[in-house]
């Protein structure tokens, strides 16, 4: 059968936010009973437990994805925009929700150093990448010193 990459790809983002999510819910609950006094501590540890197989899920997601695809397909699930959670991607929400383990995955540390670094390809050469450092701060003194003489601004 054939699976179009844009379904396969849908398929692929809502377990990983969902178990995100479901990880999140978990850790919440157990905090606030214990501010309520209202957990006993077997109860708040099957809670953590549960945040920790959740976490877990989603990690497995990301290495399944990795390892049967190519980086572009972990990289649409990281930057996906979830519009049902006020359009933030999977990497915002896993930070916000604290998720250590899935941001300390070595795809998610790919993503976010390829984001960083202007999402350069591997095989970009240093000499751009060199170029692109020193050009860009001779182009700003250049600017700054012909529009400071005439007074533009």
């Amino acid at each position: 059968a054939v699976v179009s990459t844009q379904s396969t790809g849908l398929q692929a983002q809502t377990p990983l936010i969902l178990s995100l999510i479901c990880a999140h819910i978990c850790q919440w609950l157990a905090n606030q009973e214990q501010k309520r006094k209202e957990i006993t501590a077997e109860d708040k540890l099957k809670l953590q437990n549960f945040r920790q197989e959740w976490e877990n899920l989603a990690i497995k997601i990301i290495d399944e994805t990795k390892n049967n695809y190519d980086t572009m397909w972990v990289q649409n699930l990281m930057q996906h925009k979830f519009y049902s959670w006020g359009g933030r991607s999977s990497l915002e929400i896993a930070s916000f929700m604290k998720s250590k383990k899935f941001m300390s995955h070595s795809s998610v540390h790919m993503y976010v150093t390829r984001s960083w670094m202007g999402d350069l390809d591997p095989d970009t050469t240093y000499l751009k990448v060199l170029l692109g450092i020193f050009i860009t701060p001779m182009f700003v003194k250049v600017y700054k010193h012909f529009f400071k003489e005439s007074n533009v601004f």
